[in-house]
């Protein structure tokens, strides 16, 4: 019994925090959206194309709470046409079982997983734009580990103000894992559409190898200081309702993010980011 919960535990937390936490949203912006805007956001994160249409240079930091306990952070900065951030995520006291049947177990061991990304966009015309992303990962659990690089592309056509359309590949490059995980690969398209002037609708279809299909959705409406936000996603496995607020003021913005599923046994996401304009 203690061996299969040992088990359970490697096979767990490398879902959770492995390669498919590439999939985690790492901003309030993107976890209040459930990570739609493909064609139309405010965090590169989601597309690297979107850096060519940000307005001013930032510096943000978001800190995170994901599904089962799992908490991080991420730290970013963009610059003329660039970005760089880091991104981590850590799960403590998980107690460590033997092999053997015993009362007590024998320690506790942590997981840490850890990213460093920098990206770069482009305009190929007035209306295309286009973004490079390369990606460090790190993860390490007990005596396993994952290393690797990933690059993400990106690019947005806007047909007109009030019509955008978006295209991503994500996640392809060289890892290596000493836990086995599956290479998830990922293609996306997505659409914007500014139905009037401060409402925003967004919907994003995704293919990924190890999720299958993904259907995400938003709404962004502006008033006066204030984004409201709220989103779906809709995976083979389960469905994620998300919602927040952002508020603009003067240099200074805040924003929060919250997402719901099902199986609420395992806790309420939540993200708080707070960025500098400049």
């Amino acid at each position: 019994m203690k061996q299969i919960k040992f088990i359970f535990i490697l096979i767990n937390f490398s879902w959770a925090i492995g390669l498919k936490s590439l999939l985690i949203p790492v901003d309030a912006i993107s976890m209040a959206s459930s990570n739609t805007g493909i064609a139309q956001s405010e965090s590169v994160k989601i597309n690297p194309a979107i850096i060519v249409s940000q307005k001013s240079n930032s510096i943000s930091v978001s800190l995170n709470n994901w599904l089962g306990g799992i908490k991080g952070n991420s730290l970013s900065h963009h610059w003329q046409n660039q970005y760089v951030y880091i991104n981590s995520y850590q799960v403590d006291d998980i107690e460590l079982w033997g092999l053997n049947p015993d009362d007590e177990d024998i320690g506790d061991l942590s997981v840490r997983w850890l990213s460093l990304a920098y990206g770069y966009g482009f305009k190929l015309s007035d209306n295309i734009h286009v973004g490079v992303e390369t990606q460090g990962i790190y993860s390490r659990l007990y005596t396993q580990s994952t290393k690797g690089f990933v690059g993400n592309l990106g690019a947005i056509y806007s047909s007109s103000e009030k019509l955008k359309l978006g295209v991503t590949i994500k996640n392809f490059g060289n890892v290596d894992s000493d836990l086995n995980e599956e290479y998830p690969l990922e293609m996306g398209v997505g659409i914007a559409w500014n139905m009037s002037h401060p409402i925003w609708l967004k919907f994003d279809f995704i293919k990924n190898e190890t999720t299958d299909t993904i259907i995400r959705s938003s709404v962004d409406i502006n008033i006066n200081y204030f984004t409201f936000t709220g989103g779906f996603s809709n995976y083979d496995s389960n469905q994620y309702f998300s919602g927040g607020v952002k508020l603009d003021y003067r240099h200074w913005s805040i924003a929060y993010g919250i997402l719901s599923q099902e199986v609420s046994a395992l806790g309420t996401p939540y993200s708080i980011q707070l960025s500098l304009h400049y």
